[in-house]
């Protein structure tokens, strides 16, 4: 068993069988993937594919194949899935002999660029435990290739660039503040973090909620041989700033006004005693008048439907969500490696009061750590902080502004 703990090999053991499983789901017949449902034109617009005549399927039902190439078209809607939908597109060109554009040259460019995203993860590994490497490495198998998230990657939906350029930030911020590699290769590892953490903050609109942690581990992780100084102020303040033009920026105009009419219509009015009062508070008896500032004062105004929304949604943590995983003529869900999935739908706790004492058993834990540590366990100890931060702050957005009775967290 040593001689595969020694010079990474268990690290690429790990990459190996996840890839293996990844490529099962994304390639082989039957594949999986996610069917849209009314979402993909946010990025086939902005790549230049379309439905074949036109013709939208019936929602949600199976994933298509083939899609015509048309030229692109601008939309406010900022993602950085549609950087991997563009290299999607031109692999497609260089090998495509009927000028269709193939669905599963999505699930290559982003099953490619998961297993780097991956394989900087692990690599963060190295330096740990034997029993760490090896505890983390299995967990690595049972979680990254889960069903769940590789169904996104055949597909045009944004999860797919959220998982990516999450796990390569992760990774790249874990190699930045390991002192016990040389200062160039950190500084290195730090350039990586920057750039896909931006990459990962504009995946989604609500993921830049997540540039206030960012900012802090930019600040805390750069990699100096002295004292952090103006550079590192300066890629923190890039976050903030990159936050504060994408709340005031249109870039993500098209989709603000469904995630408010989702919010009241599917949320905060069927959940009501008096709706007509309730919307007349939130936008004066319009619902397009409802905006993010007023949903927002509304639940401020009324915490106790705040925490009885969060309750709702919290109910719907870790669920299985089909969305006609097989292609068509076949109907119904995928079984590729769902093991994962169905014991989650058991087994997850889906409690508000045992994620929050959980949250703040884990916050102790860090600010032991902090205090008794020293300088790269206090990086680690904030570093892990800052995570849970974002998580919380994106569970707050996300269940207070587009919440539906179909969001669910997985």
């Amino acid at each position: 068993m040593r001689w595969l703990l020694d010079q990474g090999r268990w690290e690429r053991a790990v990459l190996a069988l996840i890839a293996a499983a990844v490529a099962y789901q994304v390639f082989c017949e039957p594949i999986v993937g996610t069917a849209d449902t009314r979402d993909y034109w946010r990025v086939m617009k902005q790549i230049g594919v379309q439905y074949r005549g036109g013709i939208e399927p019936p929602v949600g039902e199976n994933i298509q194949r083939d899609f015509d190439v048309v030229p692109r078209e601008p939309i406010a809607y900022l993602t950085s899935a549609a950087l991997l939908g563009r290299i999607a597109v031109f692999a497609n060109s260089v090998v495509s002999k009927d000028g269709l554009f193939d669905l599963r040259m999505m699930g290559l460019v982003n099953s490619a660029a998961y297993l780097a995203a991956l394989a900087v993860f692990l690599a963060t590994l190295r330096r740990r435990p034997h029993w760490m490497r090896v505890a983390m490495g299995l967990a690595a198998v049972v979680v990254f290739t889960d069903v769940r998230l590789v169904a996104y990657f055949n597909s045009f939906f944004s999860e797919s660039a959220q998982l990516i350029f999450l796990v390569a930030t992760l990774g790249f911020a874990l190699l930045a503040i390991d002192e016990a590699r040389p200062l160039r290769q950190r500084r290195w590892s730090y350039a990586g973090f920057f750039g896909s953490a931006i990459l990962f903050a504009v995946a989604k609109p609500q993921d830049l909620v997540f540039c206030f942690p960012l900012a802090v581990i930019a600040f805390r992780s750069y990699p100096s041989a002295g004292p952090r100084r103006g550079a590192a102020a300066l890629a923190a303040a890039m976050f903030l700033g990159l936050f504060a033009w994408g709340m005031l920026s249109d870039a993500n105009a098209t989709t603000n006004w469904v995630n408010r009419r989702v919010a009241v219509l599917e949320e905060i009015l069927p959940n009501s005693k008096t709706p007509d009062a309730d919307l007349q508070e939130l936008g004066d008896g319009d619902v397009a008048k409802a905006t993010f500032a007023s949903i927002a004062m509304f639940y401020a105004h009324h915490p106790i439907r705040w925490w009885k929304m969060c309750k709702r949604q919290g109910r719907k943590m870790f669920t299985h969500w089909s969305l006609g995983n097989f292609p068509a003529p076949l109907k119904g869900e995928s079984h590729a490696l769902e093991g994962f999935n169905l014991w989650k739908d058991r087994h997850y706790p889906r409690s508000l009061w045992f994620w929050i004492a959980a949250i703040a058993s884990y916050g102790a834990v860090l600010g032991a750590r902090w205090r008794r540590g020293g300088r790269e366990d206090r990086s680690l100890a904030l570093f892990h902080a800052m995570w849970l931060v974002g998580c919380v702050l994106q569970f707050v957005a996300v269940v207070t502004s587009s919440s539906s009775t179909s969001w669910s967290i997985w």
